[in-house]
């Protein structure tokens, strides 16, 4: 389990997160959505060890992890993918994926090799695997930057706004492709994003964020049809659906 108690997070006078007490539990798969501000990506930020937290306690199986720098995290089984893909430009794709493997915290079964081509085929990533990272499209860097924190085997994996700029077909794919990794790879999924239809189709429970803090929870039909939530963050739209 993977809690938050008391975290606050400010930058100058703006409180980015606000006093959040969360938890993530083991093989769950949740979605947190938010107007832009709301502190989601920040809370990515400060659990994974990119941003250091002003005051309150981050616990990995009970045990306090504040001090733990990012790669350190990353070898406990907690990592991300970010919003803006950070691929190594002039590497290939598959050396951009073996660097995710260098912070695995399995240290039995496959070797390395073995676990990168694993998650090229599940990524339906092999037919890219010797093109530099700096000749894909959008989607395929998101799905390199997805790769490289797949094959460390994390058991929690924060997804940063993956479905932001992808046409409907490819928000299906990826909605798939998220179960899938939850339910088949062991892996708890919190996925952080403004796209409805891709959040919908996760079919999980929803966390909705707002000025730093997390004010409302409940499944998509709970968080669609609750007028405050609708006024807002989501728009008239959603109060005839």
């Amino acid at each position: 389990m993977l809690e938050l108690r008391g975290i606050r997070k400010n930058f100058g006078k703006l409180a980015a997160l606000n006093d959040v007490n969360l938890e993530f539990k083991e093989n769950e798969l949740i979605a947190i959505i938010g107007p832009n501000g709301a502190g989601k990506t920040t809370l990515i930020n400060v659990i994974t060890g990119v941003l250091k937290e002003d005051s309150g306690t981050i616990r990995y199986l009970h045990k306090e992890i504040n001090v733990l720098p990012a790669y350190l995290r990353a070898r406990l089984g907690i990592n991300r993918t970010f919003q803006i893909p950070k691929p190594f430009s002039n590497l290939t794709v598959i050396e951009n994926v073996r660097i995710g493997a260098l912070f695995s915290n399995d240290k039995k079964g496959q070797t390395m090799e073995e676990e990168v081509e694993r998650v090229l085929s599940l990524l339906r990533l092999k037919s890219l695997a010797d093109k530099p990272a700096k000749e894909l499209n959008t989607e395929q860097k998101k799905l390199v930057d997805l790769g490289r924190a797949l094959v460390s085997r994390p058991k929690f994996l924060f997804m940063d706004e993956m479905g932001a700029g992808l046409a409907e077909e490819e928000i299906l794919t990826l909605s798939n492709l998220i179960r899938g990794i939850q339910k088949d790879e062991g892996v708890s999924v919190v996925y952080v994003g403004h796209v409805m239809k891709l959040v919908k189709q996760l079919q999980c429970p929803i966390a909705v964020f707002s000025e730093g803090s997390p004010i409302f929870q409940g499944s998509y039909d709970e968080v669609t049809s609750n007028p405050a939530i609708i006024k807002l963050y989501l728009g008239e739209r959603y109060a005839q659906s």
